[in-house]
């Protein structure tokens, strides 16, 4: 994910100078303004925090601009409201109440074909410690009918989770007395099917997460229907503007719309999981060479999707920008610094000078260096999207430790 350019007009922007109040609510902290550039014509603009509560929930749907929202909806002014939800249950992460009861659900309709399943039917919704305790044990058993109806259960209680906050939206609408005038528009980035959504940093684009489900409501506005063009999100603002009777936006949808270097593919990015993946809905398979450019395959694609392959090919000729953080220091004595991702992977670190540190040990996650002297640690990501919570040891109250990492564009 890149920064969205200052010089890019948003839709918030455009809104706000017609008179209406901007608000979004983001459900992940990497979308922090320094790192993602969406809070730009936002005048609400709500991020959890790295070590939030939030990020240890499976349940990460929730609204962070919730008050915000109903104090927007109380004002006579027109309103656009943005609310990105997840629905990832990584290990170490604690379920929701309704990912613990589908879960619980969907096990015990096996019970009596895997006699095996009781005791962890009879556990599984208790809490957290022991959910994850059956999760690991369902683990070891990965494709069989126990693990698919686990991963089953998780899919239906995030499911629940997101219509208890889209419901929420919702009921302020109604209690605002502003149904009659609301547009509405829901989509998913990672489609609508539970199937394997890809490697961790691989290059395939399953077929469930290129083609994203999209769904717009407005009474008086939009008729009931399908429409069979090729839309992605890209095409949302325009469409939410179209309804509202606006002019946003040239690209309409239709066409095929493909450009690697806008979808901010790079090899150090988990192949946009969140905002930007249905931009690249041609790549069937995507890698880079040793030299970071980018390799693209056309096997087995027809029609649109051919189509923008070939765009993508013809704009995949440049550099890839690596992306990380970069730490400056001045210790006059030793201090030890600690590092941990919330989330995504390091792919290296780099002391400049080499002398002036000595690297510990290290994780894909984590990972730990003494330093001393000046210098710069470099700590490369495969994602820009990476946040990281550092730790400083041993530096003396009376001398300047390692400055605030700041998060930069590593050649």
């Amino acid at each position: 994910m890149t920064a969205l350019p200052e010089s890019e007009l948003t839709l918030a922007e455009f809104l706000r100078e017609k008179g209406f109040t901007t608000l979004a609510s983001m459900a992940l902290p990497q979308f922090v303004p320094e790192i993602s550039g969406l809070q730009q014509g936002f005048d609400m603009y709500r991020v959890p925090g790295v070590l939030g509560d939030s990020l240890r929930r499976a349940d990460r749907v929730e609204m962070v601009a919730r008050e915000d929202w109903m104090a927007a909806l109380a004002k006579p002014n027109p309103v656009f409201a943005w609310f990105q939800t997840v629905d990832g249950l990584r290990p170490g992460l604690d379920p929701s109440p309704n990912v613990m009861k589908r879960v619980k659900v969907r096990l015990a309709e096996l019970q009596s074909q895997i006699p095996g399943l009781a005791p962890h039917v009879e556990i599984v919704d208790r809490g957290p410690d022991e959910f994850e305790e059956v999760r690991r044990a369902i683990l070891r058993s990965r494709g069989s009918q126990s693990h698919q109806a686990f991963l089953n259960g998780v899919l239906e209680g995030q499911l629940m989770d997101l219509d208890g906050v889209l419901a929420e939206c919702l009921h302020a609408l109604e209690r605002a007395g502003r149904m009659g005038e609301a547009a509405i528009a829901v989509l998913s980035t990672q489609g609508p099917l539970p199937e394997e959504r890809m490697a961790m940093g691989g290059p395939n684009f399953p077929n469930s997460v290129i083609r994203t489900p999209f769904w717009i409501w407005s009474p008086g506005r939009v008729s009931a229907g399908t429409d069979p063009r090729l839309i992605s999100s890209r095409h949302v603002p325009g469409l939410l503007a179209e309804v509202l009777g606006q002019s946003f936006g040239g690209q309409m949808p239709g066409a095929p719309v493909v450009d690697l270097w806008d979808a901010a593919l790079s090899r150090r990015a988990l192949v946009g999981l969140h905002l930007h993946l249905e931009e690249n809905s041609a790549a069937g398979w995507l890698g880079f060479d040793e030299e970071d450019r980018a390799v693209t395959r056309s096997a087995g694609l027809q029609g649109d999707r051919l189509a923008e392959w070939e765009m993508l090919q013809e704009a995949s000729t440049g550099e890839v920008t690596r992306f990380g953080y970069e730490l400056a220091f001045d210790c006059p004595d030793p201090v030890t610094v600690r590092w941990n991702l919330v989330e995504g992977r390091v792919r290296e670190v780099a002391i400049e000078p080499a002398a002036a540190g000595v690297l510990g040990r290290k994780t894909p996650m984590a990972g730990s260096v003494d330093l001393r002297g000046q210098g710069v640690l470099r700590l490369v990501t495969y994602a820009r999207e990476a946040p990281v919570v550092w730790q400083v040891e041993g530096a003396a109250p009376d001398t300047d430790g390692p400055e605030t990492p700041v998060l930069h564009a590593v050649r």
